[in-house]
């Protein structure tokens, strides 16, 4: 209304004025003899325009009011800054002490964003055109279980079939490895990633110096070269320029560098890269005969670029129907799901449909969070009232004075958002300097490349820190506007009011309610892993060390690796703080193995959910070594006789055919048969791939010296039983 009043009151004024201008120039010609009329039609004439006139003077006395009004606003802003500004100065302890408390709260969460971000919402860096490359997954049924799984994994096989897909563009397959690289005390473990020839190309990354591998090298029978990560060329090789032809061993093999990948290059996994291998010629010389040709042996994965115009939906039809084509002979005989699909899903995480345990473990970082921002909050609520309480007097005298109670809110909420932008740059510096700790301690095995905070994490932290501060003094600005002048004038600064005091209560509920939630998720966090610490692995975990024993695969004969293992074993076991040594095929949580078997006077064995039996090939001291329980029965003997143990699951799935002990167990490994593996003894069941498991079948098996399957086992894994000082016994073991 008052802007229309305005309006008019312009209009009248610029009427009234261009009237006055006329008026004066009809007199003045009239005091020359002119006629009044004549006058008038004269003045006219040369006037011209009046509405043109009308319009621009009614334009410019808009411009003025404009700048006017933006003038005082602006003033008006100043001065309320200004007094803002004073008012947290007056009062520095608990100015310094809410900002400490929105640095906690708000850097936590920007904490927590920056992991929300990393590992969710953004596609790993350095990827050209990340919207068109997908993961390769495989969505099937276990003929056995009959339930759905979804993996990441395929075989070679699988992949290549992939390639003759047309949605796609490019193809690439890649396995990260941790492996053993040089030999001797210069030996050392690297990040590894077995990567085809097309795997730059897809992802669109350029080399820091020299050039990537082709497909040409990366092949089978191609050349042994490599390309070397920028932090591992800093760190091993002191990023020496003449770093391109020098060598690296793998396997007792030199592989030729021929390029530095950039800085900031990881896996897709977002896991340190360290060295990138051909993945056929690497494979090859890692891995027994056959695994090229194997369709049970899942180990790699696979990454696609649609081509222009292809939808997810169909190049996963493509690629699902050339799966299935390939697997034709599995499905025929039963031992494969015809129903499997192929989906390509984004390289972001956040748009995928629920694969892995990101998600879940987002949202519950993403709650904790959230609860200690409101803490935080509710914290600089109660501090921001007792302010508003010490100032009672004060807010009084300037309501009585005319200040009104709108002027008197907008104050204290702008207070509230200068906390609140103090403490969103203090959490800027606590998610900076702090954030790297806690990353290392939740996600240790992350690549955090990042040089700072995200421009996504700056804004988020920007807008939650000016929120949290306006929302904190919501509160204390409407129990201030609320309060009667006489009431404020008569109370004293340490006085309060009931109903001051029933939102000074509701604050403290509130709080320590919230705190509460937050005390009972930490404690069962330490419950949880307490209990995951006094979980009975079923054998001894403390005291033990493993070590990986890399050789050339061609460099010694298949039926020497056993003889080799039992001369390492005897020299490893003559080292100080050594109690006992074995070889094992497979680590416990790291890997198993899994052959067809048969047993004397068993029909079949019947197919637990958790799976079939998984085969350990270790050496005889391996239970001592573990100190797994002997149930029944005897130990693996002296290594001399083929020997095994079965564990209770095991067992109990013979026992309805009779006793275990004394049965024969056969094991068909690369198409070879074994002598009779006799069953000596029962141990305790033992955790395989984790803590929460359906209970395995599992048996371990000694193997005689030159027996014929032996090539099938070499590259196996040392454990060492140790006691007193580990650091002393490794340098030891390794020379």
């Amino acid at each position: 209304m008052r802007r229309l009043l305005r309006v008019g009151s312009a209009e009248r004024d610029v009427g009234e004025e261009l009237a006055f201008h006329f008026a004066e120039a009809t007199d003045d010609l009239v005091r020359l003899g002119w006629t009044r009329s004549a006058a008038e039609a004269e003045v006219r004439r040369r006037f011209g325009d009046e509405a043109r006139y009308r319009r621009e003077l009614l334009s410019l006395n808009r411009r003025r009011e404009r700048r006017m009004r933006w003038s005082g606003r602006l003033e008006g802003a100043s001065d309320a800054m200004r007094e803002a500004v004073r008012g947290l100065v007056r009062t520095p302890g608990m100015t310094i002490g809410i900002v400490v408390v929105f640095a906690l709260g708000v850097g936590a969460n920007a904490t927590i964003l920056q992991i929300i971000d990393r590992l969710m919402l953004r596609p790993p860096d350095l990827v050209v055109d990340a919207a068109s490359v997908n993961r390769i997954v495989t969505d099937r049924s276990d003929v056995r279980q009959g339930e759905r799984t979804q993996s990441e994994y395929l075989t070679y096989p699988d992949y290549l079939d992939l390639r003759g897909a047309k949605s796609f563009s490019a193809v690439a397959g890649y396995a990260p490895r941790e492996l053993t690289i040089g030999h001797g005390d210069g030996a050392h473990l690297a990040q590894t990633v077995l990567a085809t020839g097309d795997y730059f190309d897809l992802i669109g990354v350029r080399p820091h110096a020299g050039r990537f591998f082709t497909n040409e090298e990366a092949r089978l029978g191609g050349e042994r070269v490599v390309v070397v990560g920028h932090g591992y060329w800093q760190r091993q090789l002191g990023g020496a320029p003449d770093v391109i032809g020098r060598t690296v061993e793998l396997a007792g093999n030199p592989y030729t560098i021929i390029g530095v990948a950039p800085p900031g290059l990881t896996t897709i996994d977002l896991t340190p890269a360290e060295l990138w291998f051909p993945l056929e010629v690497a494979q090859a010389d890692l891995a027994p005969e056959g695994w090229a040709e194997s369709r049970n042996w899942w180990w790699m994965r696979a990454l696609v670029r649609r081509a222009d115009g292809v939808t997810v939906a169909q190049a996963g039809a493509e690629a699902t129907a050339l799966h299935v084509a390939g697997r034709e002979q599995q499905i025929a005989a039963g031992s494969y799901g015809a129903d499997t699909r192929i989906e390509a899903y984004p390289l972001v995480v956040a748009e995928r449909p629920g694969i892995g345990s990101e998600p879940a473990v987002a949202r519950w970082l993403a709650g904790v969070a959230l609860v200690v921002l409101l803490i935080a909050c509710i914290n600089v609520a109660n501090l921001l009232f007792a302010r508003m309480l010490r100032r009672q007097r004060e807010i009084g005298i300037q309501l009585a004075l005319g200040v009104g109670r709108g002027r008197l809110v907008g104050r204290i909420l702008l207070e509230g958002a200068l906390l609140g932008v103090l403490g969103g740059a203090a959490a800027l510096a606590v998610a900076w300097w702090g954030g790297g700790a806690l990353r290392r301690l939740l996600l240790p095995d992350v690549a955090w490349n990042d040089l700072g905070l995200s421009t996504t994490v700056l804004m988020a932290t920007g807008m939650l820190a000016l929120l949290a501060g306006v929302l904190s003094a919501i509160v204390p600005a409407l129990q201030a506007a609320r309060r009667d002048v006489i009431d404020s004038l008569r109370t004293s600064a340490g006085g309060i009011t009931r109903s001051a005091l029933r939102v000074r209560t509701t604050l403290s509920f509130v709080q320590a309610a919230l705190s509460v939630l937050l005390l009972i998720g930490a404690g069962l966090f330490v419950r949880s892993m307490t209990n995951a610490g006094s979980v009975d692995h079923g054998y001894e975990p403390d005291g033990m060390l493993y070590a990986n024993l890399s050789t050339p695969r061609n460099a010694i004969m298949p039926v020497e690796h056993l003889r080799l293992e039992r001369e390492i074993l005897e020299r490893v076991s003559r080292v100080p703080g050594v109690e006992s040594a074995a070889f094992t095929s497979s680590m416990p949580f790291w890997s198993y193995l899994v052959y067809t078997i048969r047993i004397d006077g068993v029909d079949s064995l019947r197919t637990l959910p958790s799976g079939g039996a998984h085969a350990h090939i270790v050496s005889p001291a391996y239970l001592e070594t573990t100190r797994m329980d002997i149930i029944r029965g005897r130990g693996l003997g002296d290594g001399r006789a083929y020997t095994a143990v079965v564990n209770q699951t095991m067992a109990r799935q013979i026992e309805p055919y009779g006793d275990p002990i004394g049965r024969c167990i056969y094991m068909t490994v690369s198409g070879t048969e074994t002598p009779c593996i006799e069953i000596a003894g029962i141990v305790e069941d033992a955790k395989a791939t984790g803590f929460d498991e359906e209970p395995f079948m599992q048996y371990y098996v000694t193997l005689p010296e030159g027996a014929p399957v032996a090539e099938a086992f070499a590259g196996a894994t040392l454990m060492l039983r140790v006691s007193g000082s580990e650091s002393q016994v490794i340098p030891t073991v390794r020379r």
